[in-house]
């Protein structure tokens, strides 16, 4: 008797071992149908738009000749544009014709922190701060 009770624990013990650990969030890039144990590996996609506007135009065409910008999120390259095609009102969507788009991927449904940095066309560091992503569509002023 003990040893059937040794065997169904242990064939207990194997087949919690054998639960595919992966994504189990449906709402992630990386979901997986196969995982039945979480491990915290998901990822999701990240979808926005950098933008500024005519006082931050004013501001640093002013004060130190910026024309044109570029645009990095962790060190990664986002995009470029001139400091002429700001922001100046009505709907803004975070993916727009105006600023700086860009898609990205996130460990975090909600916020994480990724660091953004504007460099202007003689590489003039303009800003460089860390900024709250999140998963869902989302517009970003710059300055």
């Amino acid at each position: 008797m003990v040893k059937i009770i040794c065997a169904i624990a242990i064939i207990v013990s194997l087949s919690a071992c054998l639960k595919k650990h992966g994504c189990t969030d449906n709402k992630a890039i990386n979901y997986s149908v196969d995982a039945k144990k979480h491990d915290q590996s998901c990822f999701y996609k990240c979808q926005g738009n950098f933008y500024w506007d005519e006082n931050d135009y004013d501001d640093f065409f002013a004060d130190s000749g910026s024309v044109f910008i570029s645009v990095f999120l962790d060190g990664k390259f986002i995009g470029d544009d001139s400091l002429v095609n700001y922001y100046s009102s009505g709907g803004l969507d975070c993916v727009d014709d105006i600023g700086i788009n860009f898609i990205d991927t996130n460990y975090y449904e909600n916020n994480a922190y990724k660091q953004v940095k504007v460099v202007d066309q003689n590489q003039k560091v303009l800003t460089n701060r860390p900024i709250p992503i999140s998963a869902s569509c989302q517009k970003y002023q710059l300055f």
